[in-house]
């Protein structure tokens, strides 16, 4: 039985860890977008959920958008951005499309957020440091 017992704290130790997320642990936070689906971005980009929607900064505009969904779930619509051109306007467009398309939220370890999609997909956030991510200005 000596075995088993640091095992089990081990398992529930994991689950602990990628837990769903609750509203108060992941609302109100600069997340910095660090990858997708495990591979690292060489482009910036920010995420702040809010109950209700979400905003943040694409690698060359502002955005906002709903969430029709009660956090952790996720049900994103209506995304609006500000129109700047820039050199990075397809890793933008690329990131925008992904976090359309995810469907959940939740914590890997304190200071990483995951975003999940229906078939698997993945956008992993860092904590950012405060003042990252401003509230834009939506062009309509």
């Amino acid at each position: 039985m000596r075995l088993t017992y640091p095992f089990v704290l081990a398992a529930l130790a994991s689950l602990a860890m990628t837990a769903p997320a609750r509203s108060d642990q992941i609302t109100g936070i600069d997340w910095q977008l660090s990858a997708v689906d495990g591979v690292p971005v060489d482009y910036d980009a920010t995420l702040r959920l809010e109950d209700g929607g979400l905003m943040g900064m694409a690698p060359c505009n502002g955005f906002r958008a709903r969430n029709r969904a009660a956090l952790p779930e996720l049900a994103i619509e209506g995304i609006l951005s500000t129109k700047r051109a820039c050199d990075r306007l397809d890793d933008e467009q690329r990131y925008l499309r992904q976090l359309q398309r995810m469907t959940g939220v939740r914590l890997d370890g304190p200071a990483t957020l995951i975003l999940t999609g229906p078939d698997g997909q993945q956008m992993a956030f860092t904590s950012a440091p405060a003042g990252d991510t401003a509230p834009p200005e939506a062009d309509d």
